[in-house]
């Protein structure tokens, strides 16, 4: 430990052993996992430091950084070798701490020539009665080098050696964010690593967002050739490398597998560049690091495991598809960057700064911020009046990094993306600000060319398809128009739909009225930029309109939470309602409130529980039975939080279960991997801008219609209902009122369609009223625009 108790240190892992002669209290197994930890986290923190030790020397005519030794102290009372060092003051200046250092070096010489002091460290010198340094100074760094522990102290401000002897590392969750934060990481992975659709996402927006990124910073032609290494690792060559024995081993796929099985052709010049990569730290991903208690907790589980058939039947099934299914995913998630470090090489770039160019290329999940650690900072800085602030940005930073799934992804993006806008401008400004800007206004026009030579009927009566598109479809996906409804959806990188939802806004305000939300433009554009920061996503329905405070509160919970606040809100992530609600069905079974799409076995077990539990007629699953009971069988509550704490693995599951069971009947939007790349309207979702505007007009009118009814009430004096008579005639004449009547014309009739269609018994009546009452209702809010 570089601070505090030295009873906690851990020190070398490699030394003689010289064992027990009694039985260890420790579990061996988790005490030999703990030690290979430290010693592969010690070996790579002192790599750094060496570079850092390296620069020094090479740059030995500056004052910044003083090379020192560490001494050993005897203390000739107590029989006891003390380690030394500086002791420096948390708030020295630069030439104060230069003069400290002076000072201690003299006296250490001084001890050293009356035997009590010496550089050495021997156990025959310094004896077994020995006593590492407490609460060292944060200004020194201790660097192994041949064996030889050296110290280099920074003079001035400590942030350099804090980051180097990892003291500025976010705290470790306590109470209960320590729960919110390992359900945050585990729904992260099922998002992510156990989603096999993501990989195909994942592979298509790396792409986009990698060639924006390296044609912004390295120019066109560097931009073509990561390309042309880009289709060969991930097309053709790159799927030649993997074979069915990759499948059943532990070692992942292709020049994975290759490389960590040690055969790896190096006449290849592909196969030697990955070799390159590799060993210089190119790869990217996420360690665990355990303490002894959860390493003796993990043995004891392997141990258990190992004595049951069952349990080591379920691990290797468990190991084979989710442990192929991170391989894969660990494939797709260095594509990018191994095409990064090949372009680099062929540039003629070392092997450092090749490998360098591949971490950078997009999201480098080894970088994350300091979090709560921004209160170790030193030297004046962030302090006094600040101290505020400080304790702000490090509570809100550590808050989301345990609880938020994607707060070190988001904030990686940003910041890659303001870099980029301050050393290369231009380049920035067109691939990555005007490109996406321009596509997301162009998409419009395109789509509404394609839309006008098809035939109404052809897609169900619905007028414009583009503009019903939710707003998190249309702005997060790139999307193209095929006919009967549907539409071809290319994922967006996340770094590009804030400018291409911008772009998307941009023509509903000027050319294509057709896309115009209802939101404020202003809040709308914020809701846009907010993509950057995914933790703050406002792009949902009602986000800045009606609700704006459930929104944040939504937006801001743990994710670990997160469906629980929505299933209260009745608001999913897109902003679409999970369930029917409202007076007219709140003493209904559960499942009657369901929308279609709903897993038919949720639905049906619920109406099962109805059936057998009302107290009216036994049998009917009409009847509202035990109000529990229907609770925890909700089919809408049970598939909400199935997929939102399941994440992605547990909807394509369920997906592929149901692909299985209906076979050809399957709808597009239910096939895995095909639903990615094509767009359906569901029940949810269809005519969600008619929809939404409807209810809109509905809302806004709701105290004109309300001061109308008043107007025309009989309850009054005579003498008031003359007035009241002429008052009603003035306001007939105005604006609000065809509105009102516009609204009651529209509901009078769709009141007369839903009651045929609550009598219809078969699909095809069903079908033919809601399409009805769906024309009714686009046709009032197109006369409702122009009265606007």
């Amino acid at each position: 430990t570089e601070k505090g108790d030295p009873k906690s240190y851990i020190g070398k892992t490699i030394m003689r052993a010289r064992g027990h002669k009694y039985l260890s209290e420790t579990n061996i197994l988790a005490q030999i996992g703990a030690m290979g930890n430290r010693a592969i986290k010690n070996g790579g923190q002192n790599a750094i430091k060496q570079a850092f030790a390296r620069f020094i020397r090479n740059n030995s005519n500056n004052n910044l950084v003083t090379e020192t030794s560490v001494w050993y102290v005897s203390d000739p009372i107590t029989q006891t070798t003390v380690e030394r060092y500086p002791d420096i003051p948390d708030d020295a200046t630069a030439d104060e701490i230069s003069q400290i250092v002076s000072d201690f070096n003299m006296e250490m010489k001084d001890l050293a020539s009356k035997g009590l002091a010496t550089k050495v460290y021997r156990r025959g010198r310094i004896g077994y009665k020995f006593q590492r340094a407490e609460n060292k100074s944060q200004h020194i760094v201790d660097v192994m080098i041949a064996g030889k522990k050296h110290s280099f102290i920074v003079n001035g401000n400590p942030r350099a050696a804090q980051a180097l002897n990892g003291l500025l590392e976010n705290s470790a969750a306590k109470g209960i964010m320590k729960p919110l934060g390992s359900i945050s990481r585990m729904m992260a992975q099922l998002c992510t690593s156990y989603n096999p659709e993501f990989v195909m996402r994942n592979i298509m927006r790396d792409a986009e967002f990698a060639s924006s990124n390296v044609t912004t910073k390295e120019g066109a032609r560097y931009g073509g050739l990561w390309a042309k290494y880009y289709a060969q690792l991930g097309l053709y060559k790159g799927a030649s490398n993997i074979s069915m024995k990759d499948l059943q081993g532990s070692t992942g796929l292709g020049l994975f597998a290759k490389y960590r099985n040690g055969t790896l052709d190096m006449n290849d010049k592909i196969q030697r560049y990955f070799k390159e990569f590799m060993e210089n730290g190119g790869e990217t991903g996420w360690v665990q690091i355990k303490n002894m208690k959860e390493w003796e907790k993990q043995y004891k589980q392997d141990v258990k495991g190992e004595r049951s058939k069952v349990q080591r039947g379920g691990k290797m099934v468990r190991d084979f598809f989710f442990g192929n299914l991170e391989n894969l995913n660990e494939v797709a998630e260095n594509i990018a960057r191994f095409s990064t470090y090949c372009a680099s090489r062929d540039f003629g770039r070392s092997v450092v700064r090749s490998t360098y160019d591949a971490k950078e290329v997009s999201t480098n999940f080894n970088r994350h911020g300091s979090g709560d650690a921004i209160k170790s900072f030193k030297n004046g800085e962030m302090t006094g009046t600040k101290a505020a602030a400080r304790w702000a940005y490090g509570f809100t930073s550590s808050y989301l990094r345990h609880c938020s799934m994607f707060f070190n992804a988001g904030i990686q993006s940003t910041n890659l993306l303001v870099k980029n806008l301050k050393n290369h401008p231009v380049g920035t400004s067109v691939n990555m600000l005007s490109i996406p800007f321009a596509l997301g206004a162009l998409g419009a026009l395109l789509n509404n060319a394609l839309i006008a030579s098809e035939d109404e009927k052809d897609r169900n009566g619905v007028k414009d398809p583009y503009g019903e598109l939710p707003d998190y479809v249309r702005r997060n996906n790139l999307c193209i128009y095929k006919g009967g409804g549907e539409f071809i959806t290319i994922p967006l990188a996340i770094e590009l739909r804030a400018f291409y939802g911008l772009g998307d806004l941009a023509a509903g305000l000027t050319f294509s009225p057709n896309v115009s939300g209802q939101k404020n433009p202003y809040l709308d554009a914020v809701g846009c930029m907010s993509q950057l920061v995914p933790v703050m996503d406002y792009l949902g329905n009602s986000s800045a309109g009606k609700k704006p405070l459930e929104e944040t509160i939504k937006a801001i919970s743990p994710s670990a939470i997160a469906p629980f606040i929505e299933w209260e809100q009745n608001s999913d992530w897109k902003g679409a309602p999970i369930e029917r609600r409202g007076d007219w069905n709140e003493n209904v079974p559960a499942w009657q409130r369901a929308y279609n799409g709903t897993p038919e076995g949720l639905k049906t077990l619920n109406k099962w529980v109805n059936a057998q539990t009302n107290d009216v007629a036994k049998g009917n699953e009409d009847m509202l039975g035990n109000g529990f009971l229907d609770m925890v069988t909700n089919p809408s509550m049970v598939n909400h939080f199935f997929g939102g704490i399941g994440g992605g693995a547990a909807t394509f599951a369920e997906r592929t279960l149901g692909a299985i069971k209906h076979g050809s009947d399957t709808e597009t939007k239910d096939i895995p991997f095909v639903r990615s790349l094509l767009y359906t309207p569901s029940e949810q979702s269809s005519l969600q801008r008619t929809k939404s505007k409807w209810y809109n007009y509905k809302d806004e009118m709701e105290k004109t219609i309300a001061n109308v009814d008043r107007l025309k009430s009989k309850n009054v004096p005579i003498d008031k209902r003359l007035t009241n008579v002429a008052d009603y005639y003035n306001f007939q004449n105005s604006k609000d009122a065809a509105k009102v009547r516009v609204i009651e014309l529209a509901e009078k009739q769709m009141k007369q369609w839903k009651k045929l269609r609550d009598k219809s018994g078969d699909n095809e009546s069903i079908k033919f009223a809601n399409e009805n009452i769906d024309r009714i209702m686009m046709d009032a809010v197109e006369q409702l625009d122009k009265l606007n």
